[in-house]
């Protein structure tokens, strides 16, 4: 196997590799910003019906929800924009009544994703900024071993040219 195809291998995982570790902490941080929110969720079980408070750091603790979603598109500065607009969403959270881990419909959740937005855009610009950077840092590492190898290649080429070059000059006898 040629050192070129070697390196465009190894070019792929790393690529590949550092494309998935920024997705794990575009995911991580985005759980983070949630959990570090300043909102209260206003939350109805949906066994016995209780209402009560959950902190941001609540919504965080699971990741199973039950949602009933419309998207809603308008225009805004000139663009599309596309915002989802729950009518249910549910998650499961510790009832204080039924002293379980119940699913609870959070009646507030369209102003928390409101007040969510910004603070989510903000982190996941941040590793979508840091991955492309890292991508065209790992890129110029193996660029120059790369364009070695590909001068290398060119001239064991030109060598093998000249001797094919010099085998039919001797074959017929050409000066």
């Amino acid at each position: 196997m040629d050192i070129r195809t070697i390196l465009l291998v190894l070019l792929f995982f790393v690529l590949l590799g550092w494309v998935v570790f920024c997705g794990v902490q575009f995911f991580r941080s985005g759980v983070k910003v949630v959990a570090d929110g300043e909102f209260t969720g206003h939350i109805k079980c949906e066994i016995c019906g209780t209402e009560y408070e959950v902190s941001a750091g609540e919504f965080t603790k699971s990741i199973m929800a039950k949602s009933v979603r419309t998207t809603k598109t308008r225009i805004q500065n000139g663009a599309f924009v596309n915002r989802p607009h729950y009518s249910y969403y549910a998650k499961k959270f510790s009832c204080p009544h039924c002293r379980k881990r119940r699913y609870g419909q959070v009646l507030n959740i369209n102003e928390l994703q409101k007040k969510m937005l910004k603070p989510s855009i903000r982190a996941g610009v941040k590793w979508l900024v840091f991955m492309a950077v890292g991508g065209v840092l790992i890129l110029g590492v193996f660029w120059v071993p790369m364009r070695a190898a590909n001068r290398a290649a060119k001239e064991r080429a030109d060598e093998m040219r000249q001797e094919r070059y010099e085998d039919l000059k001797d074959k017929y006898g050409i000066e």
